[in-house]
């Protein structure tokens, strides 16, 4: 299976990488396709010195969207809307992931944005005819590149597609302890997205680092 990161670059976009070499193909978008290879080529030495080895390219973001059969947005909120918009026909039937959380600071404290479709996995999902997946928003990206130390904590996935939202917990599980939670359909995307600046202040204001959610009760079975 080959997995897009959409505006791959940046941290997230990189730890993402990192834990999913292993498994699956990774191909690294960005606006600039060059820019996109010389990332690639990072990731590849950062796994391969620690004994990975990795199919892992770089393409522009509408390559990268195009040869995928599941994209991860890695990009902020403030890009994504324009950059999907650039080409969504490419986004056509596919699987596309949104961990997208639309906020910004206020008095010190970070603030949840609403977007007028309840959420940013719902906008998406009225722009571009594809699986809209919401996804990953509470993983902290300086936690996922730090790939000496394992990453923890639970990943509530939300979708009205059945199909595409097992997937990607199919996908998640493949990242040592973290724990894929079916959170219902996109109507639920809001919480889950309101979760991430919550969390924010409170690491701020704890000095906790890199703070996640954990989901505890006595689980029946297996997911």
């Amino acid at each position: 299976m080959k997995i897009g990161l959409l505006g791959g670059t940046g941290d997230f976009g990189e730890g993402l990488a990192l834990r999913l070499a292993k498994d699956y193909e990774i191909i690294v978008g960005s606006r600039y396709k060059e820019k996109a290879e010389k990332k690639a080529e990072e990731y590849i030495k950062k796994l391969e010195s620690i004994g990975i080895e990795a199919k892992i390219y770089g393409e522009n973001n509408k390559r990268a969207t195009e040869l995928s059969d599941v994209v991860i947005i890695t990009i902020p909120y403030e890009y994504t809307i324009n950059t999907i918009k650039e080409f969504p026909e490419a986004f056509k039937d596919k699987v596309l992931v949104s961990p997208v959380v639309p906020f910004k600071k206020v008095n010190g404290d970070f603030i949840y944005i609403k977007p007028k479709e309840g959420s940013a996995a719902e906008q998406i999902s009225s722009i571009v005819d594809a699986k809209v997946v919401a996804a990953l928003h509470n993983v902290s990206a300086e936690a996922l590149v730090d790939i000496a130390k394992e990453v923890e904590g639970d990943v509530i996935v939300l979708s009205n597609d059945d199909d595409a939202k097992y997937l990607v917990m199919d996908i998640i599980k493949s990242i040592k302890n973290l724990r894929p939670l079916d959170g219902g359909n996109l109507s639920n995307a809001h919480i889950v997205e309101a979760i991430t600046p919550l969390l924010m202040n409170i690491g701020k204001r704890n000095k906790i680092k890199h703070p996640t959610i954990k989901i505890l009760g006595e689980q029946d079975g297996k997911i």
